[in-house]
């Protein structure tokens, strides 16, 4: 799922259910917000006179590290990094036999060090999941720092180190990744591929029900309908909740309060993502429901939460059946010239005014607009 589609609220709720779990570890980090890719990161072998599609090879397994240890001792990145670099510099990289899995066995020795560290300390420690997020901007960030062909998927490192075979004869170990950006379709050095988890759809009446804590409130109707155009982007329902949470009242909400919990849903979202409209191809795709090509516009379309849809088919030709965020379509909608299209502005009204229903597709509210 794209921007804002809450694949990192989900992996730290799964954290947080895993942490219960008598004698299992759970370990997660990041390669976005505090620890996001720097200029650092493409440092650890800067001094060597390694090749830079080997000083890459170098470089990832040490981005990995740095973060599982930010998880296990509680610390900030850069607290992590420093130690760890002066260690770095004892190290004589041209030693290294790079035939062998020598990334892969630095990420196993992690995570041994860390459930030996635990047990010694009278811990329990049967099993390991390693929750990552954001995986592919290293990937990303290696492409141009490096220039490793986009083709090979360094993030199967990982995969290998945690899933293709046992890093100690008694621990279990799983591993859970996300990514904004699909992963990409050639060399992997993994024997286990990406299996695919859609994020359970939210409910409107669930969301109004949490949000004003009345189950017939006037405007009943208008507030599931205003949970229906923003459940389909999990960020929009948060902006609407920070916006819930300024209310003095406990009262039911007002008509002019749901239009101006609107306007400020519609302004973050402006503010933070800036979205663009569809080509007029994939809007009629939309409306009456056809399918298109898994081309680079459609993910990309995807990616940005214009489009819905979870990407899990990376193989072959894929089609999709494009379903959209009404909320990023009229957001886009609003940036585009008056006149561009009649069917844009009609988009923009309905959710505007907030005449959706919460059942049904796009098709039926545009008729009935």
């Amino acid at each position: 799922c794209g921007t804002g589609g809450g694949k990192t609220r989900a992996l730290e709720e799964l954290r947080f259910a895993l942490l219960q779990q008598k004698g299992l570890l759970a370990l997660a980090y990041t390669y976005n917000a505090g620890m996001g890719m720097s200029a650092a990161d493409s440092a650890w072998a800067e001094d060597s006179s390694l090749s830079r599609a080997k000083q890459a090879r170098v470089c990832y397994p040490f981005t990995v590290v740095a973060r599982l240890a930010c998880s296990l001792y509680g610390q900030e990145l850069s607290s992590i990094e420093v130690p760890l670099r002066r260690a770095v510099r004892l190290f004589d990289f041209e030693e290294w036999d790079l035939s062998r899995d020598f990334d892969v066995e630095m990420i196993r020795g992690f995570i041994i060090h860390a459930v030996r560290k635990l047990r010694s300390a009278g811990t329990t420690v049967q099993e390991v999941v390693v929750l990552a997020d954001e995986v592919l901007k290293v990937q990303e960030d290696f492409e141009r720092n490096f220039g490793i062909p986009p083709n090979k998927d360094i993030t199967s490192v990982l995969r290998k180190a945690m899933l293709d075979q046992e890093i100690m004869g008694d621990l279990r170990s799983g591993l859970v990744i996300s990514s904004l950006a699909p992963s990409p379709l050639g060399k992997t050095l993994s024997e286990r591929g990406v299996v695919p988890v859609e994020l359970a759809p939210l409910i409107p009446e669930a969301i109004v029900r949490d949000w004003w804590g009345i189950a017939d409130a006037k405007h009943q109707d208008k507030l599931i309908a205003t949970a229906a155009a923003l459940c389909d982007l999990p960020r929009a329902v948060q902006f609407a909740h920070d916006y819930i949470k300024t209310r003095s009242t406990t009262d039911a909400p007002s008509m002019n309060e749901i239009v101006s919990l609107m306007d400020s849903v519609m302004c973050r979202i402006n503010q933070r993502y800036q979205p663009q409209m569809i080509s007029r191809k994939h809007l009629r795709a939309v409306v009456f429901q056809e399918e298109i090509a898994l081309d680079e516009d459609a993910i990309d379309s995807v990616m940005n939460s214009r489009f819905t849809n979870t990407i899990n088919d990376f193989g072959g030709k894929p089609q999709i059946i494009p379903t959209a965020s009404l909320v990023m379509l009229s957001a886009g909608a609003q940036r585009r010239k008056p006149g561009y299209d009649k069917c844009l502005v009609i988009l923009r009204e309905f959710v505007d005014n907030l005449i959706v229903k919460h059942k049904g597709d796009v098709l039926e509210w545009v008729l009935e607009w």
